[in-house]
C-alpha cells in the first residue's frame, strides 16, 4: 500500500460526558466519512468533525457542513501532518474497520480492474463478499467460481446498486421458473400424448408444478 493512498480525508473526535475526546476515528473513504458524520449528527452525538487538507490546500467538498442540525461541538480543517501520528498498524486497523462496515458479508460487487494479480479476473465479473480480514482485504467468491481477495488500494471495484440487485434476483427467479417448467411440466405434457391423461388432470399437474 502506498503512503499516499493511506492518507485520511477526515477524523471524528467523539466526546465524552465531560466534553473531552474519548475516541478519535480516522476515515480514508470520503463516502464512509460523510455517511458517519451525517448519522452521528442526526442522533446528536457530541463530536468534533475534522477535515484534512493536503499539501495543495485541497479538502473533500465541504458543502455537507450546511446540513449540520444540530451543529457539532466543533469543526476544523487541519493540515494532513496533524494526522500523521498514526502508525501503519493503526491505519490498517481503521481501514479494516471501515471496510467491514461498508462491505458486510453478502454484499454484491462488480470488479472493474485488478491491480497486480498474476491471474486477474475479467473486468465486469460480479461476486459476493465473504468477509473482510483485519488487514482490510475484501475476500469474495465470484460468479465464475473463483475466490479471491480484493485490495481496495490496488483493485478497482464497485458495489451493485439496489436496482441491479433486484434485476439479478428477478433473473434468477425467471431461470428457476423455466427450469421447473422444463423438468416438471413439459414431461407431463408429453406423457399425455401417449397415455391419454385427461386435460383436467394435466391442468392440476401444471398448477402444482408452477406453484
Amino acid at each position: 500500500m502506498s503512503e499516499e493512498k493511506l492518507r485520511p480525508v477526515g477524523r471524528i473526535d467523539f466526546l465524552d460526558t465531560k466534553g473531552q475526546t474519548g475516541e478519535s476515528c480516522y476515515y480514508y473513504s470520503e463516502e464512509d466519512f460523510l455517511k458517519t458524520v451525517k448519522e452521528e449528527n442526526y442522533y446528536g452525538v457530541p463530536m468534533v468533525v475534522n477535515v484534512f487538507r493536503d499539501e495543495d490546500g485541497q479538502t473533500i467538498p465541504l458543502d455537507f457542513v450546511q446540513d449540520f442540525d444540530p451543529l457539532p461541538q466543533g469543526f476544523k480543517i487541519l493540515d494532513y501532518k496533524e494526522g500523521e501520528d498514526m502508525n501503519d498498524f493503526r491505519r490498517l486497523e481503521q481501514l479494516a474497520k471501515q471496510y467491514k462496515a461498508l462491505y458486510p458479508k453478502g454484499t454484491r460487487i462488480e470488479l472493474q480492474m485488478m491491480g497486480s494479480d498474476p491471474r486477474p479476473i475479467e473486468p465486469g465479473t460480479r461476486g459476493t463478499v465473504d468477509h473482510v480480514d483485519d488487514l482490510g482485504t475484501i475476500h469474495c467468491t465470484f460468479d465464475n467460481g473463483r475466490r479471491l481477495g480484493i485490495i481496495p488500494e490496488e483493485d478497482s471495484f464497485r458495489r451493485l446498486t439496489q436496482d441491479e440487485i433486484l434485476d439479478e434476483q428477478s433473473e434468477k427467479l425467471q431461470m428457476a421458473y423455466i427450469d421447473k417448467v422444463n423438468k416438471e411440466v413439459i414431461p407431463c405434457i408429453e406423457s399425455t400424448t401417449t397415455d391419454g391423461t385427461p386435460i383436467t388432470m394435466l391442468s392440476a399437474v401444471m398448477l402444482s408444478a408452477l406453484s
